[in-house]
């Protein structure tokens, strides 16, 4: 008679159950030559003043609260080509680029977000970048930091943005 005996797997290994910290994409912002719709017309970023009146997207106007200065280094700015998501068309978007902090969130309406989410999309521009038309950019910028009450969505040089609300 044969004898069997019986082997037992090894013990598993513990599951970590700790979710790892999300990367930082980098800070908000847009740069000084950005344009914005104000109550007075398209004004740059870096003209603007607490207490400023701006049109968010649905003409509604929203009070600047603050504004601030943020030296970015190069790995955490982004460029937007004028030619990402159709802004070629877009009148004195033709000869330069929007450059914003990696954590800046853009609206995009592409195949990316119709395959994904079957509408238009807020993400942080650092997760956008494609090396064709959003690139790192390749020198530190400085870029103004906007501030409203509330979360407010607005066009910056053609481009839908949202801008946080303050913590104050």
């Amino acid at each position: 008679m044969f004898t069997e005996s019986i082997s037992l797997a090894p013990p598993l290994k513990a599951i970590n159950r700790i979710t790892p910290a999300p990367r930082c994409l980098g800070p908000q912002g847009l740069a000084g030559e950005t344009v914005v719709r104000t109550i007075f017309g398209l004004r740059a970023v870096s003209r603007l003043v607490a207490g400023d009146l701006l049109l968010d997207t649905h003409n509604r106007m929203v009070e600047l609260r603050s504004i601030r200065k943020y030296r970015a280094k190069s790995a955490e700015v982004v460029r937007v080509e004028p030619s990402a998501f159709g802004l070629g068309l877009a009148p004195g978007r033709l000869d330069r680029a929007l450059v914003v902090g990696g954590g800046q969130k853009l609206g995009v309406c592409d195949w990316r977000t119709e395959i994904l989410f079957s509408a238009p999309a807020l993400s942080p521009a650092a997760r956008l970048v494609d090396g064709v038309n959003l690139h790192r950019a390749d020198c530190p910028v400085t870029l103004f930091q906007l501030a409203f009450d509330d979360d407010t969505i607005i066009t910056a040089d053609g481009i839908t943005t949202m801008i946080g609300g303050s913590d104050a």
